[in-house]
C-alpha cells in the first residue's frame, strides 16, 4: 500500500483512510459505509433464495428416486468352502499377449460372511485347497485384480485378505499374505527381516491423500507385483505404481510348498475383514510385470461377464477415471436456474448435498468432486515469472514493455536502432506484421519497430527474473516441447475497456524485441471475437509460404469486464511426430481445442521461452505460472477452483512499481537520540512439533482417539463431509505434541535453519496486522503462535556507531515447559577495535606476556631448587607446595592461550563486522524481485556469523574468568606468607573440618527443603517451579530475602517460618560460630608469635638484610641453617661459632651479620637463673617457693639439686648392674659462677631449627657479659633435661660452666653472641 504494510500482502487491502478528514467527509463517507451494507444485506437474499429452490429439486429428486447418486448393485456372493480352479489352464493377456495368467476369479463376487457350506469349518470361509493352487517355486509372482469397497463406514479404515497361504488349512499361521485395507496394505515374510510390512498413508505414498483411498463404492485395479530380481513388492493402484519396499527375503523363496490359499475376511482366530467385491483376479508367474504392462491391464476394457442385472459398460461407468479422461472435466452445462459448475462449487462446503441435484455429478465432476479420480502422484514441476501481482498501466497510449531483468532497456533500444536497416527484410518482422494487421479495431499493440515508442513503453520496474523462465524451458525441451502457461487478469476499470465496453487482454510474451518475435500471444484478433491465443514457429522461413503453417489460432471465451479472469494455455508438442500435436486455451472453466498435426512450435529463443512481456491495456496480472508438461484439463479447472476464491478478495496493489519507487516519504532525523540503529527488521522465529495422536500416557492416548471418533460421528456424518485430514489423523481435532516439524510448511511459511529447524516470520507483520495472506489463505496473526509452538525467538540487530559496538537482543520464550512460558532477554555485543584502541590493547597484551615471562622464571627457580633438595638430601617437596607450583604452571598456559585467541580477534574484529554489517545493510527489504524466504536466509546466515563471533568472544571470556578465578585463589593462598595477612587463609585452613561437616548439613537440609518446596509450590508459583529456582529461592532466603507475599497462603507460611528457624536462625549462626572460633585461635597464635612484626616493617627488613647479604657476602640461609640445626644443643651461636664455620668470607662478615641481628627485639637473649629460665611466670613460681621455704624453715630447690634428685631416683631404678652412660640431653643449662667482675659466662655453641617464616636468619642472641650480676642467657631446646644420675649432670654443667672469652671481632671488641630462637 502507499502508506505501507506487511510485505505479504501488497497486493491486498483497502486503501489506508486519509489522516484528516473534514467534518462533511467522514459523513459522507459514513452514509456511503451504511448504503454498502443495505446493498450488501439485499444481494445475500438473492444466492439464498437461489440455494432453497436447488435445494428443494435435490429432496423431490431424492423421494422420487432420481438422485443422481443412485443405488450400490452389489454382485453375488462367492460361494463358501473351496473354490473350484483348474491350476492347468493358462490364459492370453490381451492387453500384453506375450504374457499368460491363471484366472482365480472371474466374478465379480462379493467376499462377506456367507454361511458356511461345501466343506468350510466357519461362515465366510473360502479358500483354493492346496492340490489346486498354482506352485511358482523359485520364480516370482505377480497377482492382479478389480477391488471394490461396498460397506465402509465413512472415517474408517476397512480392509481384508485378498490372499492368504496357510500350509495347513486349520492354522492361522501364513506363509505369505496381501492385505489390503483403505489406509494401505500388509503382507506377511516369515523368517525375513523385516517378517511383515504395513506402510500406511504417506507411508504407502506421499501422495495417497483421501481423494485416493479406497473409500467411494467404485471399482479399483490393483497389482501386487512380488519382483524376484529385486526382491521388492511393488504396489500399483490404478495400473499407478504406488509403493515399492523390500519383501523381506528372496522372493524365489516365497513359495513354500503345497498352501491353502485363502480369500477374504475369514480364516481361523480372524473375523475382522470387511465386504468387499473381487473381479478378474488374475496370477502371473515368472517375470515380474513391468509398469507399462500394468497400466495396460489397468486401462483395459472390462473383461465380460454376467451382467448381475446390469451390462458390462453400466460397470465400466464404475471404474474411477485418470484426468487425461474427457469424463474428467467440468463442462458448460447448467441448471434449470442457469447455475453452473463454478456455482455448485463455490456453495457445496456449506450444503453438502447440493450435488446431488440430477446432472451435477455427470457434469461437474471437478467441482463436485462426483467422480472417482485414479491415483496419480501428482507432482508437475511449477515455475513463476514475478512473484506478486503486479500492477500494469500504460506508460504509452499502446501498451507498456516489461523486461526480463538481465535485459537493459538502453541495450534493447539501441539494437532496435542498430537492427532498422534491416527489420523490413527480417525473417521474424512479417510474422509481427500480420499479427498487427490481425487485430481488432478497439486493440492496439506498441510499434516495436518505432525505437522511440520501445523506449517510452519499456517499464524497467515491471521487470521479471529470467532464472525462472529458463529453467521452465529447459525442462520444456526435454519433455519435447509440452508446457502449460498460466495466469489471472482483472482490469482496472474503466481505463482498461475497450471502446465498446469489452476487456480484451492483451499480453504478448516476446522471445526478442527487435526483431519483434513472440512464440505465444493473447490478444483481441479477428478471428476469435473474444479474442485468441496465437502460437507461432520459429521454425518458419523468412517470408509466408503456401502449404506451410506459421502459425495457429486458438479462440478464448470472454473475459470478465469486473472480476479477474483465468486464463492458461497448454500445449502438447510430443505428438507431432504422429500428427497428434494439440492445444488448449482455457478461460475460467471454458475450453477451446485445437489441432495442430504435426506442427511444431520451434522456439525462437532456444534458451527462455519468453525474454520480455508486452501489455497492451492496464490491468492487474498475477505472476506467470510455467509447467513444462501438458497438464490435464481436469487439472487445470482444479487450479482454478483452488485459486478462485483467494483471487476474489485479492484488489491488488494500488500503484504500479514505478510510482512506488518514485514516491519519497518525509523522514525526521533526530540527531545524538538514540545512540544504536536497528540494522535489519526485527525477525521473529519459532520452533514447532507435529500433532501426535500418540501421548505419553497410554490414556491420554485412548481419549484422543475417543475424541476424535466423537468428531466424526457428530460432525462428518452425512450430509456434511470433513477433509481427509480430519477423517485419518486422530490429531487433526486434538493432539500431543510430538517429532519436531522441519520438512512442512506452517502459516504459510517454509522451514529455515537458525540454530535449528524453524519458522521466521517478520515481528511487524504478525503484531502490527490482525491477518496476512499466505498460501491463498487469510490466516489470523493471532494463530502464528499455538499449542504446538515450542519456542519463540524475537532477534534484534543493533549497531551502535559512536562505540563500534554491534548488539544482538533476543526475547526468548520457551512453551516446552508443563505450565507456563519461560521467558529470557539476552543481549550480547561484539566491539570492534581499532586505531588508538586496538594500539592500546596490543600493549596490554604484551605487558600480559612480559608478566608470564617473569612467572616462567619464577616457577623454573621454584622447581630448580626443589629438584636440587631432592637430589642432595632426598627431601620431597609438601604435597601442598608441589600442587601450587602445578597451579602456577597451568595458569601460564591458560593465560598464553586466551592471549593467543584474543589477539588473532580482536585485530580482525573490524573486518568481520563490516562484512557482516554490509549483507545485513544491503538485503533488499523492499524488494519485489527477491523472495521473502531468500532475504530471511541471508538474514539469519549473517546473524549466525555475527553469533558465532559473539559465541566465540564469550568462549574465551568465559576461559579467561576461570583463569582470573584461578589467580584470585592464588592471591588469596599468597597472603599466607604472613602472620598477620594470614587471617583468611588461616581461619579457613583451621575450620576446614567444620565447614566440610556444615555444608553437607546444609546441602542436606536446602536440598529436602527444596524438594518438599518444588513439590508442594511448584505449580502455583514461579519461584518454586523447578528444583533449580526452588534451591535459589532458598538461597536468597537463607541471605534475608524473602518473598514479598508469602503470609497469603498457610501452606507457604509454614514452609518459610520452619525453614527461618532451621537455616536462619540455626544453621547460619553455626557457621558464624564456627568462622569465629576459628578466628579467635588463628589471632591466639599471632598473639603467641614473639618473632612476627608489622607487614611492611618484615618487607623492608627483607630488603635491608639481601642488600647487606649482598654486600657483606653472608652465606645463603638454606646453608647457614642447615649449619645451625646439626648443633641443637646449643643455645646460642657467637662470634667463633659462626667464624669457624667457614661459611662467612671474613671475620668484617660475620661481625656485621651479628651486629644486624642483634637489632631485632625477639633476638635479645633470655635470662637464666639458678633455677632455669627466669620469665614472668617462673618469677612468680619461685618466689611462692621461696617464701614457703622460709616458712618451714629450708630453701628452695635450685636446678642442680633436682637434678640430681632426678639422677639418683633413674638410678635406683636400674640398679648396680646397669651401665652408666651419659644421656643425649634435649638441652643445656648454662649454671656458671660469677667471674672476677660479677658477671657469668654463656656458653658459645647451641643451635636449633632455623626459622623459615620471617626476615631474620636463624636466631642468634648477642651475650651481654659485662652487664653486672647479668647470668648470660641460653635458649632451653624441646625436652628439657634428660634422665641421668647426679655425676652426669654435675660434669655436664662443669663443662657448659667453662669460661668464655672468644667473643670478639677482629679488632679485639666483646662482641654479643646470639641466640637461635623458633
Amino acid at each position: 500500500h502507499i502508506g505501507g504494510g506487511p510485505l505479504d500482502a501488497l497486493s491486498t487491502g483497502p486503501r489506508p483512510a486519509p489522516l484528516v478528514e473534514t467534518e462533511m467527509g467522514e459523513l459522507s463517507r459514513s452514509l456511503t459505509s451504511a448504503v454498502g451494507v443495505v446493498d450488501q444485506s439485499v444481494s445475500e437474499q438473492i444466492p439464498a433464495a437461489q440455494l432453497n429452490l436447488v435445494m428443494q429439486a435435490v429432496e423431490i429428486e431424492k423421494i422420487a428416486g432420481n438422485s443422481s447418486s443412485g443405488n450400490i448393485i452389489l454382485a453375488p456372493s462367492l460361494p463358501t468352502g473351496s473354490i473350484a480352479f483348474n491350476s492347468s489352464t493358462l490364459l492370453t493377456d490381451s492387453a500384453n499377449p506375450s504374457r499368460q495368467y491363471y484366472s482365480l476369479l472371474g466374478g465379480p463376487w462379493l467376499l462377506d460372511n456367507a454361511a458356511k457350506a461345501n466343506d468350510a469349518t466357519f461362515d465366510g470361509e473360502r479358500w483354493w485347497s492346496s492340490d489346486k493352487f498354482p506352485r511358482f517355486t523359485g520364480r516370482g509372482v505377480t497377482f492382479t485384480m478389480w477391488f471394490r469397497n461396498v460397506a465402509c463406514p465413512e472415517g474408517k479404515s476397512c480392509g481384508t485378505f485378498l490372499l492368504s497361504a496357510h500350509q495347513s488349512k486349520a492354522s492361522s499361521a501364513r506363509c505369505w499374505s496381501a492385505w489390503v485395507e483403505t489406509d494401505g496394505i500388509y503382507w506377511d515374510t516369515p523368517a525375513g527381516t523385516p517378517s511383515f510390512g504395513y506402510p500406511l498413508n504417506e507411508a504407502l505414498n506421499p501422495s495417497y491423500s483421501q481423494k485416493f483411498k479406497l473409500t467411494s463404492d467404485t471399482w479399483r485395479h490393483m497389482a501386487w507385483v512380488f519382483n524376484e530380481d529385486t526382491n521388492n513388492l511393488e504396489y500399483y493402484l490404478d495400473g499407478v505404481l504406488t509403493y515399492t519396499g523390500t519383501w523381506g527375503k528372496p522372493v524365489s523363496e516365497m513359495d513354500c510348498g503345497p498352501v491353502n490359499v485363502s480369500i477374504g475376511f475369514r480364516w481361523p482366530d480372524y473375523t475382522y475383514g470387511a465386504d468387499v467385491e473381487i473381479y478378474d483376479m488374475r496370477m502371473y508367474v515368472g517375470a515380474p510385470l513391468t509398469t507399462a504392462e500394468v497400466f495396460n491391464i489397468a486401462t483395459a476394457p472390462v473383461p465380460p461377464s454376467p451382467s448381475f442385472g446390469r451390462d458390462d459398460q453400466a460397470r465400466a461407468r464404475d471404474r474411477c477415471l485418470y484426468l487425461t479422461s474427457p469424463e474428467m472435466m467440468d463442462t458448460s452445462w447448467t441448471d434449470t436456474y442457469g447455475h453452473g459448475c463454478a456455482w455448485y462449487f463455490n456453495n457445496r462446503g456449506l450444503y453438502p448435498t447440493l450435488c446431488s441435484y440430477p446432472g451435477v455429478g455427470e457434469n461437474c465432476p471437478i467441482a463436485c468432486k462426483s467422480k472417482q479420480e485414479c491415483f496419480n502422484v501428482g507432482t508437475y514441476k511449477t515455475y513463476f515469472a514475478w512473484n506478486s501481482i503486479r500492477r500494469i498501466e500504460s506508460t504509452t497510449p499502446n501498451g507498456t514493455v516489461c523486461l526480463a531483468s538481465s535485459w537493459n532497456k538502453t541495450q534493447q533500444v539501441e539494437r532496435c536502432r542498430a537492427n532498422q536497416p534491416s527489420l523490413q527484410t527480417d525473417g521474424k518482422t512479417w510474422q509481427w506484421e500480420a499479427d498487427i494487421a490481425a487485430l481488432q479495431s478497439a486493440a492496439h499493440r506498441v510499434n516495436l519497430t518505432d525505437c522511440d515508442e520501445l523506449e517510452a513503453a519499456t517499464d524497467e520496474q515491471c521487470s521479471f527474473d529470467p532464472a525462472p523462465v529458463k529453467e521452465f524451458t529447459t525442462h520444456m525441451k526435454a519433455n519435447g516441447g509440452d508446457f502449460t502457461l498460466a495466469f489471472w487478469v482483472k482490469p482496472l476499470g474503466e481505463i482498461s475497456l475497450a471502446s465498446d465496453g469489452r476487456f480484451l487482454p492483451s499480453v504478448n510474451f516476446l522471445s526478442s524485441v527487435s526483431p519483434p518475435f513472440a512464440n505465444i500471444a493473447f490478444g483481441p484478433y479477428v478471428s476469435g471475437s473474444n479474442g485468441e491465443a496465437r502460437m507461432r514457429s520459429g521454425c518458419t522461413g523468412s517470408a509466408p509460404q503456401p502449404g506451410i503453417v506459421d502459425t495457429e489460432q486458438i479462440e478464448m471465451s470472454k473475459a470478465s469486464t469486473t472480476d479477474w479472469t483465468f486464463i492458461a494455455i497448454s500445449k502438447n508438442n510430443q505428438l507431432r511426430t504422429s500428427g497428434g500435436a494439440r492445444a488448449s486455451v482455457a478461460t475460467n472453466l471454458g475450453k477451446f481445442t485445437e489441432g495442430q498435426g504435426s506442427w511444431d512450435m520451434c522456439l525462437d529463443d532456444p534458451d527462455a521461452l519468453f525474454n520480455a512481456i508486452e501489455v497492451n491495456f492496464p490491468m492487474l496480472i498475477s505472476p506467470i505460472m510455467l509447467v513444462p508438461q501438458e497438464l490435464p484439463f481436469g487439472l487445470v479447472q482444479e487450479i482454478y477452483y483452488q485459486q478462485v476464491g483467494n483471487m476474489a478478495v485479492r484488489d491488488g496493489p494500488l500503484v504500479t512499481n514505478k510510482e512506488r519507487a518514485s514516491t519519497t516519504m518525509e523522514i525526521e532525523k533526530n540527531d545524538y537520540v538514540p545512540k544504536s540503529a536497528l540494522m535489519a527488521t526485527p525477525i521473529i522465529f519459532q520452533k514447532r512439533v507435529a500433532p501426535s495422536a500418540t501421548c505419553p500416557f497410554e490414556y491420554s492416548t485412548e481419549w484422543v482417539k475417543e475424541q476424535h471418533q466423537k468428531v466424526i460421528d457428530g460432525r462428518c456424518k452425512a450430509p456434511y463431509t470433513c477433509d481427509s485430514d480430519v477423517l485419518d489423523k486422530p490429531e487433526a481435532t486434538i493432539s500431543c505434541p510430538g517429532a519436531p516439524v522441519d520438512n512442512e510448511k506452517s502459516f504459510g511459511l517454509e522451514p529455515q535453519e537458525f540454530e535449528g529447524t524453524g519458522f521466521a516470520d517478520f515481528l511487524f507483520s504478525i503484531t502490527d496486522t490482525p491477518f496476512v495472506f499466505r498460501d491463498g489463505e487469510l490466516r489470523p496473526t493471532g494463530s502464528f503462535v499455538d499449542s504446538l509452538t515450542q519456542t519463540v525467538k524475537i532477534i534484534l540487530v543493533f549497531f551502535t556507531p559512536q562505540y563500534g559496538i554491534t548488539t544482538v537482543m533476543s526475547v526468548d520464550a520457551d512453551m516446552s515447559g508443563p505450565r507456563s512460558a519461560f521467558v529470557d532477554v539476552s543481549v550480547q555485543h561484539y566491539a570492534i577495535l581499532e586505531g588508538a584502541q586496538l594500539v592500546a590493547y596490543l600493549l596490554v597484551q604484551c605487558m600480559v606476556l612480559i608478566f608470564i615471562v617473569f612467572m616462567i622464571v619464577d616457577v623454573f627457580q621454584h622447581g630448580t631448587a626443589m629438584w636440587g633438595a631432592y637430589r642432595e638430601d632426598r627431601i620431597v617437596p609438601d604435597l601442598l607446595t608441589a600442587g601450587l607450583m602445578g597451579v602456577d604452571v597451568l595458569t601460564i598456559v591458560m593465560t598464553t592461550v586466551v592471549v593467543c585467541l584474543r589477539l588473532p580477534s580482536k585485530i580482525a574484529s573490524a573486518g568481520a563486522v563490516r562484512e557482516i554489517l554490509h549483507n545485513l545493510d544491503a538485503i533488499p527489504w523492499a524488494s519485489s524481485d527477491v523472495s521473502v524466504t531468500d532475504k530471511k536466509t541471508t538474514f539469519f546466515a549473517n546473524v549466525q556469523d555475527l553469533l558465532a563471533l559473539i559465541g566465540t568472544e564469550e568462549s574465551v571470556d568465559a576461559f579467561l574468568n576461570v583463569v582470573l578465578i584461578v589467580l584470585l585463589i592464588r592471591v588469596i593462598q599468597c597472603t599466607s606468607l604472613h602472620p598477620r595477612l594470614a587471617l583468611l587463609t588461616g581461619t579457613i585452613s583451621k575450620a576446614m573440618d567444620d565447614f566440610w561437616h556444615s555444608a553437607l548439613l546444609i546441602i542436606l537440609i536446602m536440598g529436602s527443603f527444596a524438594g518438599i518446596g518444588t513439590w508442594r509450590f511448584g505449580s502455583e508459583r514461579e519461584e518454586f517451579g523447578t528444583f533449580e529456582k526452588t534451591m535459589q529461592t532458598e538461597f536468597l532466603m537463607f541471605l534475608g530475602e524473602f518473598l514479598e507475599d508469602w503470609a497469603t497462603d498457610t501452606d507457604l507460611q509454614a514452609f518459610i517460618v520452619l525453614y527461618l528457624m532451621i537455616m536462619f536462625l540455626l544453621v547460619l549462626n553455626f557457621l558464624l560460630a564456627i568462622i569465629v572460633e576459628a578466628y579467635m585461635g588463628v589471632r591466639e597464635v599471632n598473639e603467641e608469635n614473639e618473632i612476627e612484626q608489622e607487614f611492611l616493617t618484615d618487607m623492608a627488613s627483607i630488603f635491608q638484610a639481601n642488600l647487606m647479604s649482598y654486600r657483606h657476602k653472608w652465606p645463603h640461609g638454606q646453608v647457614l641453617g642447615r649449619m645451625l640445626a646439626s648443633q641443637r644443643a646449643k643455645f646460642s651461636v657467637g662470634f667463633m661459632d659462626l667464624s669457624g664455620s667457614m661459611l662467612f668470607k671474613d671475620q668484617k662478615s660475620v661481625g656485621a651479620f651479628l651486629r644486624y641481628y642483634q637489632g631485632f627485639e625477639f633476638c635479645e637473649p633470655p635470662e637464666i637463673g639458678s633455677y632455669g629460665k627466669a620469665d614472668d611466670g617462673m618469677k612468680q613460681v619461685l618466689e611462692i617457693e621461696r617464701r614457703v621455704a622460709q616458712l618451714l624453715g629450708t630453701r628452695p630447690p635450685k636446678l642442680k639439686d633436682m637434678a640430681h634428685q632426678e639422677g639418683a631416683k633413674s638410678k635406683a631404678k636400674r640398679g648396680p648392674s646397669d651401665t652408666q652412660h651419659v644421656p643425649d640431653m634435649g638441652g643445656s643449662f648454662n649454671r656458671n659462677p660469677p667471674n672476677g667482675n660479677g658477671a657469668h659466662h654463656t656458653p658459645g655453641n647451641g643451635s636449633a631449627e632455623p626459622h623459615h617464616s620471617h626476615s631474620a636468619p636463624p636466631g642468634l642472641a648477642a651475650n651481654n657479659a659485662n652487664k653486672p650480676g647479668y647470668v648470660q642467657p641460653a635458649m632451653q631446646l624441646p625436652g628439657s633435661v634428660a634422665e641421668g644420675n647426679g655425676e652426669d649432670v654435675d660434669n655436664l654443667i662443669a663443662e657448659l660452666g667453662t669460661p668464655r672469652n672468644d667473643n670478639k671481632d677482629a679488632n679485639g671488641d666483646v662482641v654479643q653472641s646470639a641466640t637461635l630462637q623458633d
